[in-house]
């Protein structure tokens, strides 16, 4: 299949790469800031996430020519020294972009396997045999993580992801109540079979679900006070 051909921009639009080369190298910093912590507990870290940055980093990587050629004709063409200058700061960045998009990739392929939704789909053999062979460390939240059902798992990542989205868009508790009034009846389910240490790593693990409890919390507690009405 031929690659199509990039759409050459002018030197007009050097701040926007500019803007967007210094933005993805912060960004490439800051996650493996975020990675470092997690390689000896993978287990926070669920599939969805993991096929994310893999996604990501290997677009950027496989991206990466498109700069050095966009950057190589702005230098062929008669820019001003400010201009150039700035250009050949670009260049400049470039290899460390792609020397961080490597290390983050060749870190998020060594705990792939490891994930929240993997151990979850483990049988005990399986659990016990990747804990010999070392591909998991012993942990008491590997423990906790083997106990929970995975209709739990997956319904905490549903009301997370309900809830993130309500804040993003800038809605507020009344609109993520009446937003998840339909899960409630799963969420009672929830609450009523899971033990405080496995609510805590759920609250841990999804900080949506988190907020969504920590709301009902408060909505009990004003019920029970009197300072919430009830009709």
């Amino acid at each position: 299949m031929k690659q199509e051909q990039p759409q050459w921009q002018p030197i007009s639009m050097l701040p926007v790469f500019s803007e967007m080369i210094d933005g993805m190298s912060n960004t490439s910093i800051e996650q493996l800031e975020t990675l470092y912590p997690v390689l000896d507990k993978p287990h926070i870290l669920d599939d969805d996430t993991i096929n994310r940055l893999i996604n990501l980093y290997t677009e950027e990587l496989n991206n990466q020519w498109i700069f050095e050629e966009q950057f190589r004709r702005w230098k062929d063409k008669n820019i001003s020294p400010n201009e150039e200058q700035e250009v050949n700061r670009l260049i400049g960045q470039l290899p460390k972009l792609k020397t961080n998009s490597e290390k983050i990739l060749k870190l998020v392929r060594s705990i792939e396997h490891n994930t929240i939704d993997k151990i979850i789909a483990m049988d005990e053999i399986e659990l016990v045999d990747s804990i010999i062979s070392g591909k998991i460390k012993p942990s008491h939240e590997n423990s906790i993580i083997q106990q929970l059902k995975p209709e739990h798992v997956r319904l905490a990542e549903r009301i997370h992801k309900k809830v993130t989205r309500i804040l993003k868009h800038d809605g507020d508790e009344l609109e993520i109540l009446t937003g998840l009034t339909s899960y409630m009846p799963k969420f009672k389910d929830l609450m009523d079979s899971t033990s405080e240490a496995e609510m805590d790593l759920l609250c841990r693990r999804y900080s949506g679900f988190h907020k969504y409890v920590q709301i009902l919390e408060n909505l009990a507690a004003g019920i029970s006070s009197g300072d919430i009405p009830v009709p």
